[in-house]
């Protein structure tokens, strides 16, 4: 009797006109209960199978598509829950979905949040609501979700297709929604493909909590904590007002994933890093950032960036390093158009460099009061630096102290040895050809011909390899005033000037050794060319 009355239920239920019937009984009971817009044309039961709610519809506010199911499919246990109106299930599998978020012109809600906002019946987010679907399984195969907001017209639509995966104990409750994520797979508008999402999930109307997140893709992986705080109302300027607070544990990141979201990036690295985010897209920092490359690069500290997503705004980055270590190749391979705009081609001399200190960062502005150590030698500086469009030419004012540096691998002359130095500068141009400084400060070692001088106090301006100013030396084998013109521009050298020599020893300055004594005092005027007393 059990088998025969199982089998005309079979039957009955397989008439296209009963499985419209059994559709419009769950629209009813959606429709009459929360006022929405929902329609599901035909429920399809196989004989101690599975339930196929055909062709769900629901829409928006504006009766445009919200969500679409080719193909939403359950047991039929949990079908006897829902003509109960007990929307708890077991497995329900998605095929061919669609979900359009889309924020309307002057709207400050996106039609989603209207449509959770009819599940709301005021009550308190963890307290049991007047609307409660739950599912033990949730499979989605070939999803496509998108969001728009006709507020933002410049901006690029997001987009996530070919959605596959599934998640565990999914609920809705009035409007939150809770769920655990496993191995979703889909790609993103920016054209990057993820292998693997997990997450723990929950949405209410105040925050997002990404928890336990893993996002993997061929050449990346990401393991991290994310939390979205807002008020409802931010959604409309999402890149300025919604909060983000997120714990990155472990990533392992590819420039060519990074190039994708941000073309400036080259392609040719792999970023290894920790830290936590805060602020929102337009204003963020990353704090304790511990981040090392492939290419041996290494970036500790704190860094601020602003408007990364709304450039026309004015693009700026403040930075509290601990420690930068790379090189100009590598930088200039990492951000090719960007940082190859705000590294002077003489930085290519410096081989591998260090920097720590504070930076600040515009487009058209440098600030840094930093310490730089390099193959060549230390510097610590006090710059502000305009105008750095073309850096080589960049106008610089401001403090630097030179420790031990090896001034005539950047000059191209083997006469010349280490600098000293501590000096207030102004001016602009990065190289000698270019300079146009005025430089007053003091000088505590200049080697030249294997000679260290010392104790040398310079006011004057440094352009295009001339010197033109007043020196005063107390060197124990030279000791002199100086006011005129040094010239070293071409391979004779011209000087134009009148000093005051109290004593200078020629042979040990080893400028003239072909005598055994070879000493100078005077007052002098004079103009002479030549590198040596030979060829004055």
């Amino acid at each position: 009797v059990l088998l025969l009355l199982l089998a005309i239920t079979s039957i009955l239920l397989s008439f296209p006109s009963v499985q419209t019937k059994l559709g419009k009984s769950v629209t009813n009971y959606l429709q009459k209960d929360f006022d929405v817009d929902i329609n599901v044309e035909k429920v399809d039961l196989s004989f101690l199978g599975n339930v196929q709610l055909k062709n769900v519809l629901i829409k928006n506010h504006y009766s445009d598509t919200l969500i679409y199911v080719n193909n939403l499919t359950t047991s039929i246990f949990s079908y006897k829950n829902l003509i109960n109106n007990k929307m708890e299930f077991g497995q329900i599998s998605f095929d061919n979905f669609v979900l359009n978020i889309k924020t309307y012109k002057g709207e400050k809600d996106d039609a989603l949040t209207i449509f959770v906002d009819k599940f709301d019946d005021g009550k308190n987010y963890n307290q049991p609501s007047g609307f409660l679907l739950t599912a033990t399984n949730l499979k989605l195969n070939e999803g496509y979700v998108e969001i728009v907001d006709e507020n933002s017209p410049n901006d690029k639509t997001l987009f996530f297709k070919n959605i596959s995966g599934d998640t565990k104990r999914f609920k809705i409750d009035g409007p939150n929604v809770s769920t655990v994520i496993k191995n979703l797979s889909f790609t993103e508008n920016n054209g990057v493909n993820v292998t693997s999402f997990s997450s723990d999930f929950i949405y209410t109307k105040s925050f997002m909590k990404f928890k336990n997140t893993q996002i993997v893709t061929e050449t990346s992986s990401v393991f991290a904590d994310i939390d979205f705080l807002y008020n409802r109302e931010d959604f409309s300027d999402f890149n300025n007002k919604v909060f983000i607070d997120s714990n990155v544990s472990k990533a392992i990141v590819s420039l060519v994933d990074l190039k994708k979201f941000y073309n400036e990036f080259g392609t040719d690295d792999v970023l290894y890093f920790t830290t936590n985010i805060k602020g929102n897209l337009n204003n963020f920092t990353t704090h304790n950032l511990q981040l090392k490359s492939d290419k041996e690069a290494i970036i500790n500290g704190t860094l601020n960036f602003r408007n990364v997503f709304n450039l026309e705004y004015g693009f700026s980055m403040e930075g509290d390093l601990t420690n930068l270590t790379s090189d100009y190749n590598h930088l200039k391979g990492l951000l090719p158009d960007v940082l190859g705009k705000v590294l002077p081609s003489s930085f290519q001399k410096l081989g591998r460099f260090t920097i720590s200190g504070y930076t600040y960062v515009t487009e058209n502005l440098i600030n840094a009061n930093v310490t730089t150590k390099t193959d060549l030698g230390t510097t610590i500086s006090d710059l502000e630096l305009t105008d750095i469009s073309n850096i080589d030419e960049a106008s610089y004012i401001g403090h630097v102290k030179i420790i031990d540096f090896e001034l005539g691998e950047i000059i191209g002359d083997s006469l010349v040895g280490k600098l000293s130095m501590e000096a207030d500068i102004e001016g602009e141009g990065f190289t000698l050809e270019n300079m146009n400084t005025s430089v007053r400060g003091d000088v505590s070692k200049h080697q030249y011909k294997n000679y260290t001088y010392s104790n040398i106090t310079l006011n004057g301006v440094v352009k295009n390899k001339h010197f033109n100013g007043a020196m005063e030396v107390n060197d124990d084998n030279i000791k002199l005033n100086f006011n005129g013109l040094a010239d070293f521009s071409s391979d004779v050298y011209t000087f134009d000037f009148k000093t005051i020599v109290d004593y200078c020893d020629l042979k040990t300055l080893n400028l003239f050794k072909r005598d055994s004594i070879s000493n100078i005092k005077g007052d002098i005027d004079i103009k002479v060319n030549g590198n040596t007393f030979d060829d004055l």
